[in-house]
């Protein structure tokens, strides 16, 4: 499955306060109420009734800017620190027309149908994900397109997500969300925006806990491990995997067909210790994973691209287990799963061999080339989600 992270901030020095104006394109009149903010971050602002804005940031750094709101398309801009500190705003009035026609194409009891499916895979299906409600699912439309056994779904209206598990509220600026049932393909993408809860103090430090749980052993804890090269000392194993065709598999399948049976079932033509060898190989995959056995290094598979940035490239798919959480405990977190008593191991893998670029702060870049299954299919979803801004004491 791909699970797609979201473009956040490398800070670097200094405190930087931007500034700017949010208009109509068309009309060039200003645009109030336009919800301004550094995609996974926890740093937004609201345009006031002359479009103006105002963000106030700890430091410079590599940012997504995000501006949206309801009857114009998203307005994106990669922040980097070369852009200056005054940014003009011109937003793209929505065809309504167009955008009408859309909807009508979409299910009348959508959620009904899809919510649960749609909630699984957007929020997940871990013990996180039962403290997780999205306050407008109303807003949500979805599609199913028969043909090729994939749903969409589409809001208009950003999504509010209530994390009262990690203590977040989410504004979540849903772009695309498909789920290829045939394939198992999972992509969405989006720019969520975070907001603390305010608590009392026992209740704040409870989410400090919980926040440390999901941190550890997640991408984003991965991604600053590779950065700074501490993969072993923050207990990650790095193997170079590649997939084989399961060839005893493909010689079963014929013998199998010719199997005769009894009415009953009993088999006639081999024992039942053959029909149970062959039952057994038929659930396997049609490749198999053929693991090195030696962990790999951080400079393996990374190299610098200037003092903030690096690449990450590989060939075929990585192996990497975390190799800290595990016991019926963490199990638990998994809800309606236990395959992740062991340690937790996710495989990756790039999508046209395209490098990655990776900041310190775990952001990376593009999301959309990193595909994942395993453990992080599951994990990776917006109930465990932290902002790119979160500082974990675990070293």
């Amino acid at each position: 499955m791909l699970l797609v992270c979201f473009l956040s901030p490398l800070f670097l020095k200094a405190q930087v306060v931007y500034r700017g104006t949010v208009s109509d394109k068309e009309s060039g009149r200003p645009v109030q109420a336009a919800s301004v903010f550094f995609s996974n971050t926890s740093y937004g602002a609201t345009s006031k009734a002359d479009g103006s804005f105002r963000l106030n940031l700890p430091a410079r750094g590599v940012y997504d800017m995000v501006v949206a709101v309801v009857g114009y398309e998203t307005f994106t801009l990669h922040v980097t620190p070369a852009t200056p500190d005054t940014i003009r705003v011109q937003l793209q009035p929505k065809v309504k027309e167009l955008e009408a026609i859309v909807l009508q194409s979409f299910e009348k009891d959508g959620w009904k149908k899809w919510g649960k499916t749609f909630s699984e895979s957007f929020l997940g299906r871990t013990g996180n994900a039962l403290d997780c409600e999205i306050v407008n699912y109303q807003d949500i439309r979805f599609r199913y397109d028969n043909a090729k056994r994939e749903l969409i779904a589409i809001a208009y209206k950003p999504l509010i997500i209530q994390n009262r598990a990690l203590g977040y509220t989410i504004q979540y600026q849903m772009e695309q969300f498909s789920f290829n049932f045939r394939q198992g393909y999972l992509l969405y993408t989006g720019y969520p925006l975070f907001e603390e809860m305010q608590s009392s103090d026992r209740q704040m430090k409870k989410w400090a806990r919980k926040r440390e749980q999901a941190y550890w052993g997640s991408l984003m804890h991965f991604m600053r491990s590779l950065y700074g090269k501490r993969l072993l000392e923050n207990n990650f194993r790095m193997y170079r995997m590649s997939l084989v065709p399961n060839e005893e598999k493909q010689r079963i399948k014929p013998l199998y067909k010719q199997i005769q049976f009894t009415p009953d079932g009993k088999p006639v033509t081999v024992s039942y210790d053959s029909v149970f060898y062959y039952n057994q190989i038929l659930k396997q995959s049609d490749e198999l994973e053929m693991v090195e056995q030696t962990a790999l290094s951080a400079d393996s598979v990374s190299y610098p691209i200037d003092g903030a940035t690096i690449g990450m490239k590989f060939d075929e798919y990585l192996k990497v287990e975390y190799t800290v959480k595990k016991g019926a405990a963490f199990a638990e977190q998994m809800s309606g799963t236990t395959q992740w008593r062991a340690n937790p191991t996710s495989n990756i893998k790039l999508m046209n061999n395209e490098p990655l670029r990776v900041n310190s702060n775990g952001a990376f870049y593009n999301p959309i080339n990193l595909v994942t299954s395993g453990y992080w299919s599951q994990s990776e979803k917006m109930a465990n989600m932290l902002p790119f801004d979160y500082q974990s004491s675990y070293k």
